[in-house]
């Protein structure tokens, strides 16, 4: 029986490397995960997971198509200290006001500790409360493949629903990273479907935070014979998109 060792980012990305360098789906795999791997914190102090996959014996082999998620990749730039905070008022109370300042200031705080100067203003924005952070250093605060950016928003949401659970959706932006990432994931939608359609085979995205599913979701909603579902644990939760007669 052929077994091999992969290793990569995380466990759930290792698992469908060595699903395709096998020709195998998941189901028709014994997997052995041998070192879960460390996430870090904002990306330092990661270690890579490690797994051993083999093949079972099985009367069918289908082989999966993993696509990869167009992400951004940026640079640490040398740091710089200096931070200013700017906050515009939604109409919210005056408690809730205190507690989204209370969440600038942390950003504030954690853009220092980057040595990055930044403005923060907060808005309600098409019911979501955007924290909008604009820098001379965006690809510092928004990591390799938005990892940064991800822990803020989830860190700034936490602050937040803790204080008022029916606040609005919170986002965290950097200058338009957002809305240039939302159409990178629409395209990226777009492709799938036409190879799904192509191919009537399903394909494996790539792990996505929660919302950033969610806009793929939403756009191959559009598409007929064309299904899609979760699989995964948080945060190595991924998309499969299938084909449907």
């Amino acid at each position: 029986m052929e077994s091999l060792i992969i290793t990569d980012v995380t466990v759930e990305k290792a698992i469908q490397k060595g699903l395709i360098k096998l020709n195998i789906k998941r189901e028709e795999a014994t997997i052995i995960v041998k070192e879960e791997g460390k996430k870090g914190l904002f990306g330092f102090g990661h270690k890579d997971a490690v797994i051993e996959i083999s093949k079972k014996e099985v009367k069918e082999v289908v082989q999966p198509v993993v696509e990869e998620v167009v992400s951004e990749v940026v640079d640490y730039d040398p740091p710089f200290v200096v931070e200013e905070m700017v906050i515009v008022k939604p109409n919210q109370s005056d408690e809730s006001h205190e507690d989204y300042s209370k969440v600038c200031d942390y950003l504030v705080d954690v853009a220092r500790a980057y040595g990055a100067k930044i403005d923060v203003t907060v808005k309600e924005v098409s019911k979501k409360l955007v924290f909008q952070i604009e820098t001379e250093k965006a690809g510092l605060l928004i990591g390799k493949h938005g990892k940064i950016i991800n822990a803020l928003q989830i860190l700034a949401q936490t602050m937040v629903y803790k204080k008022n659970e029916k606040a609005p959706m919170v986002v965290v932006n950097i200058g338009d990273y957002r809305e240039k990432r939302e159409v990178k994931l629409k395209d990226v939608a777009d492709r799938t479907a036409k190879k799904v359609l192509r191919t009537k085979q399903s394909v494996f995205l790539e792990p996505l935070p929660a919302f950033e599913r969610k806009i793929i979701h939403a756009r191959l909603s559009k598409y007929d014979n064309i299904t899609t579902h979760s699989e995964g644990n948080e945060p190595y939760r991924y998309l499969v998109v299938d084909f449907q007669d």
